[in-house]
């Protein structure tokens, strides 16, 4: 055999022995796998040996025509499986390889050589039973449902909060509104005989006063263009 073989990887440091070991071809498919295209084979440990007691993936890459060699040994299976016997039923043996499959990872090494393991983080959910699907869905509902709770009266508790600190916070003053009721005053002028006279509205001095209070009231004075439009005003209507 004039290919070249890389030193066979152990998924977990463990590697079978004799190195070179190979059972049953279980498939052999071309895949991409994290940009590289590769020619995949998978095959028990031994000739008649259950797949379960461990497999030997190889990756052959076209471009540097080298192969890697990954052993996963049977407790490393049994992890990557969710601990299921019966996916290695003789009917599903297949099946159970070319999901796992979906978990081969390829990563170029310092030389370009390819660096192969399969990953339990990719799609944790791969090898889990409708049981332990419509379980886990539930569970989440149910978090879903007390976290939602728990935003509802974290938000009930800050109102309840504010009303009793009247939402100060120290040094806070509310601030100043207008007093409208006491911003402007009204003067009647008496008209020519057999006239109804005028009412003129002096805007005077404008109030102030806290919101959400009567007290503390405050008073500025009118802007003096203002005084002088509003003298000019009486004196028309005097005027007149």
């Amino acid at each position: 055999d004039d290919e070249i073989v890389n030193r066979p990887v152990g998924q977990g440091g463990v590697v079978f022995i004799p190195a070179d070991t190979r059972g049953d071809l279980v498939l052999r498919k071309g895949i991409k796998v994290s940009n590289v295209e590769v020619l995949v084979s998978v095959s028990s440990r031994g000739k008649g040996e259950n797949p379960g007691h461990g497999l030997v993936f190889e990756a052959y890459d076209p471009v540097s025509a080298v192969t890697t060699v990954l052993h996963v040994v049977a407790g490393e299976l049994k992890r990557l499986v969710n601990e299921r016997e019966d996916v290695w039923e003789e009917d599903r043996v297949q099946e159970t390889c070319e999901l796992l499959l979906h978990r081969l990872v390829l990563e170029r090494g310092p030389v370009g050589h390819l660096v192969m393991k399969l990953d339990r983080t990719v799609l944790p959910d791969l090898f889990a039973t409708e049981e332990e699907k419509e379980a886990k869905r539930i569970k989440e509902e149910k978090e879903d449902a007390e976290a939602m709770d728990d935003i509802i009266e974290g938000d009930g508790d800050g109102d309840e909060g504010k009303e009793e600190s009247g939402d100060k916070m120290p040094g806070w003053e509310p601030p100043l509104v207008a007093d409208l009721e006491n911003t402007t005053s009204v003067r009647r002028t008496a008209g020519p005989i057999g006239h109804v006279g005028s009412e003129v509205v002096e805007p005077g001095k404008i109030a102030y006063k806290q919101e959400g209070g009567d007290s503390g009231k405050v008073e500025a004075e009118v802007d003096e263009d203002e005084k002088e439009t509003k003298e000019d005003e009486k004196e028309a209507v005097t005027m007149f």
